[in-house]
C-alpha cells in the first residue's frame, strides 16, 4: 500500500476518535477539528516518520496534542482551587446535549497532565502503560494523576455503585457518532490554506515589528507625552493582595501555564486579579505564580503588577524560563528577580551585579531581568551578571545560550539586516544577510551551539528555508523547512520567539537555496 494510501486509510479509521479526544481535553469543537486535521496534513507531508511510526495513532495524538497544549484554550485548567472556569469558555456546537457539556466542564477543572491522564486512558482506552510510554512518564505517576483525576470527577462522571466512568464512556460515544468524515483530500487542502493564513499573519507582525522599531528610531518616540514631576504625577493604588489572595480567587484567572521539561508532574501556572474585574480579563491588576509537583509540595508568590489600555502600567508581563529540573528564573525587577521550585518555601532572591563581564566563549546566557542584553545565571551563587556585548542598534540576541556555545543575534529592520556572531577567540564579527528578504526570523535554541534563522520563500506559503550554522558563521547550509508556526517551534511569552527543531538536519536539503550571509567581518 503506498504511504498515502496508509494514511487515508488511517484518517477513515481514526479521525472521529482523535477528535473526541481533542474536544475532551481542550473544550473547543473546532480547535479540536483543526488540531486533528493538522495532525494528518503531517503525516502525510512527512510519511517516511508515519509510515516508520510502531503506533499510527500515537503519532497523531501527539501531533495534535502538541497542538492543543500550544493553545491558550488548554492553559486553564486550576490547581485544587476552588474556582471553576465558566460555562462560556466552553464551545461544542449548538445541537450539543447538556451532558456532553457537564462531562467537559468536569474535565477543564483538572490540571492539565492529570486531564490528558484521564482523557487517554477513559475516553481514548489507553492502559497505564501505554500512557506511560506515550507520554514519557513513569506508571506509577501516570496511576498517580488518574486517582487524582478520579477523586475529583466521582461526584459528575462516575457511577457511585460500581465506580464505573458512565459519564466518560457515554460522552465518547455520543461525540464519535457527531464528527464528520470529511474527504481526505478536502482536509488537506484546507489545512494547506489555514497554513497559509497563519504564515501571511506571521510575515505582517513581522513588517509591523520591524516598522515600530524603525519609526521610534527616527525619533517619533519624541513624540511622547512629557513625563510630569514625582510630585504632580496621580498616585497609582497597587493592590496590596498577598499571593494565597490571587491563586485560586473567584476573581482570578489563568494567564499562563508551563510544565517542566523533564518533570511533567510539575506544573508553573500564573494567575491575575483585577481591581475592578472586566470580562476581556483587560485591566490593571497584580500576579501571582504558583508551582506544584506531584507530591503536592506548593510554592505561592507574589509576580508583576501588570496594566491595560485604559490605565498606567507599573512593570510589564515577566520572563519564566526553566533553568533547571522543575527551577523557574523569573526575570522581571520589584518583584524579582528570583528563582522559583515546588519544593521551595519561598522564591529565592537573586543578586543581579550589574558591571558589564567580560566573557570568554562558551559562557551560558539568559535574559536579564531588566530585559535589557544578557546576563549570565550562576545557580549555586544566586547571581545575575551582566555580559559585555557589542553596542549594535536594533540587535536582537538569541537566548538562552547554553554553556559551551557562543553568543549571537540578528540586528538591524526591514532589509538591511546582519548577523552578529561571538568566535572562539571571544571576539564578535558580522555577516551580511542579502537584502530583499521575506521574513527572515532567528531560529534559537539548538543542542548544538547552532546560528540559524528561518527565512520566507516568496513562491510556497507551507515551507520556509532553514540557514544554519555550525562553524560561527563561516559556512551555511540549507534546509527546507516547515513554517515554525505550523509544527509547535513558536514560542510565545512574553515575546514571540521561534525555536529550531531538534531533527533540523533530518530536514531536506533545499534545491536552489537563497543566498547565504556574506563573510564573516570583525566587529
Amino acid at each position: 500500500m503506498r504511504g498515502d494510501d496508509v494514511v487515508r486509510s488511517v484518517y477513515e479509521r481514526s479521525y472521529a476518535r482523535l477528535v473526541t479526544q481533542l474536544v475532551a481535553l481542550c473544550g473547543n469543537r473546532s480547535e479540536a477539528e483543526d488540531a486533528a486535521q493538522d495532525a494528518f496534513l503531517e503525516a502525510r507531508t512527512h510519511r517516511t516518520d508515519f509510515l516508520e511510526a510502531p503506533g499510527k495513532d500515537a503519532w497523531l495524538r501527539s501531533v495534535a496534542l502538541g497542538r492543543v497544549r500550544r493553545s491558550p484554550r488548554a492553559l486553564l485548567p486550576v490547581l485544587g482551587a476552588t474556582r471553576s472556569r465558566p460555562e462560556p469558555d466552553i464551545d461544542l456546537g449548538a445541537e450539543t446535549a447538556d451532558d456532553q457539556v457537564t462531562v467537559v466542564y468536569a474535565l477543564s477543572q483538572l490540571s492539565l497532565p492529570v486531564r490528558v491522564a484521564v482523557v487517554l486512558h477513559y475516553v481514548a482506552g489507553l492502559s497505564t502503560g501505554q500512557i506511560s510510554t506515550e507520554l514519557g512518564i513513569s506508571e506509577g505517576t501516570t496511576r498517580s494523576r488518574l486517582a487524582r483525576g478520579r477523586a475529583q470527577l466521582a461526584r459528575d462522571l462516575f457511577d457511585r455503585e460500581d465506580d464505573s466512568p458512565c459519564g466518560l464512556v457515554e460522552f465518547a460515544r455520543k461525540t464519535d457518532r457527531t464528527v464528520v468524515l470529511l474527504p481526505f483530500e478536502e482536509v488537506v487542502s484546507r489545512r494547506r490554506r489555514a497554513r497559509r493564513r497563519h504564515s501571511a499573519a506571521a510575515a505582517a507582525l513581522a513588517l509591523t515589528a520591524a516598522l515600530a522599531v524603525a519609526l521610534a528610531v527616527t525619533g517619533l518616540a519624541r513624540l511622547a507625552p512629557r513625563q510630569l514631576p514625582p510630585g504632580a504625577q496621580s498616585p497609582i493604588l497597587v493592590p496590596g493582595w498577598t499571593a494565597d489572595q490571587i491563586v485560586g480567587h473567584p476573581e482570578a484567572f489563568v494567564v499562563t501555564q508551563l510544565q517542566s521539561r523533564t518533570q511533567p508532574s510539575t506544573t508553573l501556572t500564573v494567575w491575575k486579579r483585577c481591581t475592578e474585574p472586566r470580562a476581556d480579563h483587560d485591566c490593571f491588576g497584580r500576579e501571582a505564580i504558583a508551582v506544584v509537583d506531584a507530591s503536592e509540595h506548593r510554592l505561592v508568590t507574589l509576580g508583576a503588577v501588570t496594566g491595560s489600555r485604559q490605565q498606567p502600567s507599573l512593570g510589564d508581563d515577566g520572563l519564566l524560563r526553566e533553568v533547571g529540573d522543575g527551577l523557574w528564573y523569573w526575570a522581571h525587577v520589584a518583584p524579582g528577580p528570583y528563582l522559583l521550585s515546588p519544593t521551595m518555601h519561598q522564591a529565592a532572591d537573586l543578586t543581579v551585579l550589574d558591571h558589564r563581564y567580560t566573557h570568554t566563549f562558551g559562557v551560558p546566557s539568559i535574559e536579564c531581568a531588566d530585559r535589557v542584553g544578557l546576563c549570565t545565571l550562576n545557580l549555586r551563587a544566586r547571581t545575575l551578571e551582566r555580559l559585555a556585548v557589542p553596542q549594535i542598534p536594533d540587535t536582537r540576541w538569541a537566548t538562552p545560550t547554553a554553556a559551551g556555545c557562543g553568543l549571537w543575534g540578528l540586528a538591524g529592520v526591514g532589509g538591511n539586516l546582519r548577523l552578529v556572531i561571538q568566535q572562539r577567540d571571544g571576539s564578535f564579527a558580522g555577516a551580511d544577510l542579502p537584502e530583499d528578504r521575506d521574513a527572515t526570523t532567528m531560529a534559537e535554541g539548538g543542542r548544538h551551539c547552532e546560528v540559524a534563522y528561518y527565512e520566507g520563500i516568496p513562491t510556497t506559503s507551507v515551507r520556509d528555508q532553514l540557514v544554519v550554522s555550525l562553524d560561527q558563521g563561516r559556512t551555511w547550509q540549507s534546509r527546507r523547512s516547515p513554517v515554525p508556526h505550523d509544527t509547535g517551534l513558536v514560542e510565545e511569552r512574553p515575546h514571540l520567539r521561534f525555536l529550531l527543531s531538534p531533527r533540523w538536519a533530518d530536514l531536506p536539503a533545499m534545491t536552489g537555496p537563497l543566498e547565504h550571509p556574506g563573510p564573516l567581518r570583525p566587529l
